[in-house]
């Protein structure tokens, strides 16, 4: 059945990633430098992880990572921006490409270590960019594999955070590690470390991996603007992850 492409309305999820950009757009609003410093924490890793596929070294990506995400609230393609205009891993992408062509238009008058909105950690970055940069694959794909694990690692800190609240964190130990992995936890052996039962434990998981679809559709749905491109993001996801 085909899922009709309806417009994602702010009453459903008034706080999405798309209403980041679009309050970033108001440049002279005081809430304009904490909503890009918001977007700019959760999607640095993919941009940077892009910059150092084109080519650049770790200094030059990390600096041009910072001034990509300033340039958004001064750029018309920013002012530009609507929810209606599609994925935000679409714009984001497209935004960046032309963001480093202008950098080889024109020189940058901004010298390195000038203000930073957000510290870049490029030591926890480069380890993670090892593997990738070993392969072959064209920017496009690495930033995309980026976007994928960061939307999915971002899922898991608010899920650790709801059971840290609860003061359940050994709970979440024990058993997140399985939703990622698609396994079978070992009943068994980790009820007696948690002090419960098996059944006990089977339901908590149960409502875990539930509560984890919920968070990981809740997030895409952050990203998008019609039910139809939730669905195609879902399968994104799938497809990257798989690869």
């Amino acid at each position: 059945m085909t899922v009709a492409a309806e417009p994602l309305t702010t009453d459903q999820f008034p706080n999405t990633r798309w209403s980041l950009v679009l309050t970033a757009q108001q440049a002279d609003e005081p809430q304009a430098q904490k909503a890009l410093s918001d977007l700019f924490e959760v999607y640095w890793y993919p941009v940077y992880g892009y910059v150092r596929r084109r080519g650049h070294d770790t200094h030059d990506a990390e600096d041009l990572t910072q001034a990509f995400f300033e340039s958004l609230i001064r750029r018309e393609s920013l002012s530009r921006a609507h929810e209606d205009k599609g994925k935000l891993r679409a714009f984001l992408l497209a935004s960046v490409k032309n963001f480093l062509i202008d950098k080889h238009r024109k020189e940058n008058a901004d010298k390195r270590g000038g203000s930073q909105f957000i510290a870049i950690s490029a030591d926890a970055a480069e380890m993670r960019l090892q593997e990738e940069l070993a392969t072959d694959d064209a920017p496009d794909v690495l930033f995309e594999r980026a976007w994928a694990h960061t939307l999915l690692h971002d899922i898991m800190k608010r899920l650790e955070a709801s059971y840290a609240r609860a003061d359940k964190l050994p709970l979440f130990e024990a058993l997140s590690s399985h939703l990622l992995q698609d396994t079978i936890p070992e009943y068994r052996d980790l009820s007696k470390g948690l002090g419960t039962t098996v059944v006990a434990l089977r339901i908590q998981y149960h409502r875990m991996k539930q509560r984890y679809g919920e968070l990981l559709d809740e997030e895409i749905r952050h990203t998008v603007s019609t039910a139809e491109e939730a669905e195609e993001e879902r399968h994104f996801l799938l497809r990257v992850l798989a690869a």
